[in-house]
């Protein structure tokens, strides 16, 4: 099981090597070793982090996908599974020259990622790879409704499977809420998430605190912006913590944010693991009004949506939130919701796809 990242931190791939263990499966999960990557918590699975010569651009992607091809052909692998774009190249000619079968898992919307969008050539060089490996995939999962559908539209046979990033259940009702109240963000500090705004935010909204739970290339700029606006006493960095402590973090909050901005294709299709961690955590939701985040909330009436794409939206549906009945009832709401967004029912799926792998997960 493939990906680009140092897994210390990838709820789903980890939720899927438990489940295939569950069946019987004995997961390898196969990722890369960074110069800042934390040590791997213990896991009852194995895994192997690489370290490699860049750690981003072009050069990592063709040397991460060199690395991982030789390493694949060393591997004894009864399925290989892809997770991104990022990943196929090398396990597309490893199964393939191997002869073993593989399973493609498209975590989002890959070539409609901000990051690419902003990047016209890169992003058309990755559409040329979608075009060319993915009508070849005999076995393809996605995460959302929204990505599905855009996937489908677009290579349309075999079907994908949907597999939500939804979590375990766990409960929270030991753990007390921090006080002064705390808005909450977890994940990625990059462009598209919002960040701006829960900064510019935090002035029209008094005794409140921001916790940002995360790391990534905007948090020296979101420094800044806090010093700038005189609230560094509001806003406290945590960077970013492996999932089995990030629990901890989250049932602290008063509220959670999930505001990514509508800049891309993928924020638009997306509905990220934090919003879902929020509910499992009790902890109602102030989202952005973007299909899959609007319809989680409005459906399980566990936050609100903000009007427009700002700050002053952002800090209106805070404090429309924090009022005692509504917020009553959105944490009421979430014990509820939880019950029906994990991710045990999704494990007869998953443990089916890979039964069938066995047999129909060749590629040509």
């Amino acid at each position: 099981m493939c990906v680009t990242n140092d897994l210390v931190h990838d709820q789903r791939i980890h939720k899927m090597a438990l489940t295939l263990m569950a069946d019987g499966w004995q997961p390898l999960l196969i990722g890369r070793l960074r110069r800042q990557s934390p040590p791997l918590p213990a896991r009852p699975y194995r895994s192997l982090r690489m370290r490699l010569p860049f750690e981003r651009g072009k050069f990592f992607y063709i040397s991460y996908n060199i690395w991982l091809f030789f390493r694949l052909m060393r591997v004894n692998a009864e399925v290989i599974c892809a997770n991104d774009l990022d990943t196929l190249p090398a396990c597309y000619a490893a199964a393939l020259w191997k002869r073993t079968p593989l399973v493609y898992d498209s975590h989002e919307y890959f070539t409609g990622s901000v990051e690419l969008v902003a990047r016209p050539v890169t992003r058309r060089l990755w559409q040329l790879a979608e075009q060319v490996l993915l009508p070849l995939l005999p076995i393809r999962i996605t995460v959302t409704e929204s990505v599905r559908q855009a996937y489908e539209r677009d290579f349309p046979r075999p079907a994908w499977h949907l597999v939500r990033n939804l979590p375990q259940q766990q409960s929270s009702a030991s753990c007390p809420k921090a006080y002064p109240p705390v808005i909450l963000y977890q994940g990625m500090l990059n462009e598209g998430r919002g960040l701006h705004w829960l900064i510019n935010a935090l002035p029209l909204l008094p005794g409140w605190q921001v916790w940002i739970v995360g790391g990534g290339i905007l948090e020296t700029p979101l420094h800044r912006q806090a010093l700038e606006l005189g609230v560094t006493d509001r806003v406290h960095f945590w960077g970013m913590q492996p999932f089995e402590t990030l629990h901890k973090f989250t049932c602290q909050a008063t509220i959670g944010v999930s505001i990514e901005d509508n800049l891309s294709p993928n924020n638009r299709f997306a509905a990220p693991n934090k919003l879902y961690d929020y509910i499992h955590a009790n902890v109602p939701v102030v989202v952005t009004p973007l299909p899959e985040h609007s319809h989680i909330v409005n459906q399980w009436e566990v936050g609100e949506v903000m009007q427009d794409f700002s700050a002053e939206a952002l800090a209106q549906a805070v404090q429309k939130l924090s009022e005692p009945r509504r917020y009553d009832h959105c944490t009421q709401q979430c014990a509820a919701a939880m019950q029906s967004l994990c991710w045990q029912p999704q494990e007869p799926l998953i443990q089916d796809i890979y039964r069938q792998a066995l047999t129909q997960g060749y590629v040509v």
